[in-house]
C-alpha cells in the first residue's frame, strides 16, 4: 500500500480557482503529482451531488495509471471506491 500520496481540491475551503462546486476530492495514488491533478480534475466535475457517480467512475477508469481510491463530498452526500475505509467516531 505504501508509498502513497494523498490530496485534496475543495471548490469551498481555501483560495484556489475551482471550476467545480464540489465541497470536497480526496485522492489516493501512487505519487504526488498524480493525485494532485487527479483531486483538481475530479472537483473541477463535481457540481452537484448527481455528479459523484460520474467521478467515481472516472477514478476508476484512472486506476490504471495509479489513483487507488476516491472519496467525494457535494451537496452534503458523500462516494468513496477503491482503497478508501470510512468509519464512524
Amino acid at each position: 500500500m505504501f508509498p502513497l500520496s494523498v490530496c485534496s481540491s475543495s471548490s469551498t475551503i481555501g483560495h484556489s480557482l475551482s471550476l467545480g462546486r464540489g465541497e470536497l476530492v480526496t485522492v489516493l495514488a501512487d505519487g504526488g503529482a498524480l493525485a494532485d491533478a487527479a483531486a483538481t480534475a475530479l472537483c473541477n466535475m463535481l457540481n452537484s451531488e448527481r455528479d459523484l457517480d460520474r467521478v467515481l467512475e472516472t477514478a476508476q477508469v484512472w486506476a490504471e495509471h495509479g489513483v487507488r481510491g476516491v472519496f467525494a463530498q457535494a451537496g452534503g452526500k458523500i462516494a468513496a471506491w477503491g482503497a478508501v475505509e470510512l468509519v464512524t467516531i
